[in-house]
C-alpha cells in the first residue's frame, strides 16, 4: 500500500494491501473476497504488505481456517476463509477447438501472474506452433471475448472455424488468428 493508494482509498495509514484480483472457485471467491477489497489484518496480525500476505498463508497448513479484516468501501469487514491448495484443471486443446490441438492448457494462477488460459505444453509440429503459439502463452481473449477460465474458452470458440486470440507473453501481448 503506497501513500498514493491509501488516499485514494480515504486510508489515513498506508498499511494493508490491496487485492487486484480473485481468481473464479478460489478459496479467496468463495469467501467473497473481490478486487479492490483491502487486507488489513489475517488471525489479527496487521499486515503491512502483499508480501506479507503470501508468507503468512504461505505458511498456514491446507484445512485450516484464517479470519481476514478487510477494508471494503470504507467498511471494515470480518472474512473467513479455507486454505486450500490451488486446483489445477488441464484441458487437451484438440476437446476445445480442433486448431488447438498439440495443446494442454490449465486455467492460470495468481503465481503465473496472470489472468487466462495457460499453455502449459505444445508439441512443436502442430499448427498452433507454428501459427506462434508457445508454452507460459497466456490466453486472454479469443474471438473478442474475455477469457479467465477454460470454460470461458469454450464458450469464446463455439463452433467457429476460425480462432482469433488475444496472447499475453510475459509483459508483451499480441492477437493471433488461426484459420
Amino acid at each position: 500500500m503506497t501513500p498514493d493508494l491509501a488516499q485514494a482509498f480515504g486510508l489515513k495509514q498506508s498499511q494493508g494491501a490491496v487485492i487486484t484480483a480473485v481468481q473464479a472457485k478460489s478459496p479467496a471467491a468463495k469467501a467473497g473476497l473481490e478486487p479492490g477489497d483491502i487486507v488489513l489484518a489475517i488471525n489479527d496480525k496487521p499486515i503491512k504488505s502483499s508480501q506479507e500476505i503470501r508468507n503468512i498463508i504461505g505458511l498456514l497448513p491446507l484445512g485450516e481456517e484464517v479470519k481476514l479484516e478487510i477494508l471494503r468501501g470504507g467498511e471494515s469487514q470480518a472474512v473467513k476463509a479455507e486454505i486450500a491448495a490451488p486446483k489445477i484443471v488441464q484441458e487437451d486443446g484438440q476437446k476445445i477447438h480442433p486448431k488447438l490441438a498439440g495443446l494442454l492448457l490449465r486455467e492460470a494462477t495468481a503465481s503465473d501472474r496472470a489472468e487466462g488460459v495457460l499453455i502449459e505444453k505444445i508439441h512443436t509440429g502442430t499448427y498452433a506452433f507454428q501459427a506462434g503459439l508457445r508454452p507460459g502463452d497466456v490466453i486472454v481473449m479469443a474471438n473478442r471475448q474475455p477469457v479467465a477460465t477454460l470454460d470461458d474458452l469454450r464458450r469464446a470458440v463455439g463452433g467457429g472455424r476460425e480462432l482469433l486470440l488475444n496472447i499475453q507473453r510475459g509483459e508483451a501481448a499480441f492477437m493471433l488468428m488461426l484459420r
